[in-house]
């Protein structure tokens, strides 16, 4: 019997030029109006690249109007990751997965779009398909297609496997 595909994606593995891949393409008007992403940070403004502190933060009660110190984009980077590991501590403390989102993060931060990978998650991945007994898990929904249109005595498959 000659080697059958069966399925295919749209997009290769690692696509790393679909849309949702991409960084750095957003205009910072869209950002803040059409995703109203305004106060993304209580330590610095992305916009403005100037620090933010319990003087010139809208929301506190101290609040003073005036400018925080400007910062370059680099150091606004640099804090806003940090941010961001701090406020993920809670959900990463302890347990099998504790260190991954730090060192997701960090390969954000500093690997300019290359593909991430662990061990660990790959695990966590493979045992969740694995293990997964509902009646509509995708490895007994594959077989399920499979068996139906597939002839094994004849050695034929069906075209109706291609029409899904």
């Amino acid at each position: 019997m000659e080697p059958l595909l069966v399925y295919s994606t749209q997009r290769k593995f690692n696509d790393s030029s679909s849309d949702d891949m991409k960084y750095g393409d957003l205009s910072d008007s869209f950002l803040q109006d059409h995703l109203n992403l305004r106060d993304v940070s209580t330590v610095v403004n992305p916009y403005t690249m100037q620090l933010i502190s319990p003087f010139n933060h809208p929301q506190s009660r101290f609040y003073s109007p005036i400018a925080g110190k400007k910062i370059s984009k680099k150091e606004c980077i640099e804090l806003m990751f940090n941010d961001l590991r701090k406020l993920t501590l809670p959900f990463s403390f302890y347990g099998s997965y504790s260190g991954i989102i730090k060192q997701l993060f960090t390969h954000m931060q500093t690997m300019n779009g290359q593909s991430f990978s662990n061990a660990t998650l790959n695990a966590a991945l493979n045992h969740t398909i694995v293990s997964d007994k509902s009646s509509n898990n995708s490895i007994i929904r594959i077989k399920e297609i499979l068996d139906k249109n597939i002839d094994y005595k004849k050695r034929y498959c069906l075209e109706t496997l291609f029409l899904k």
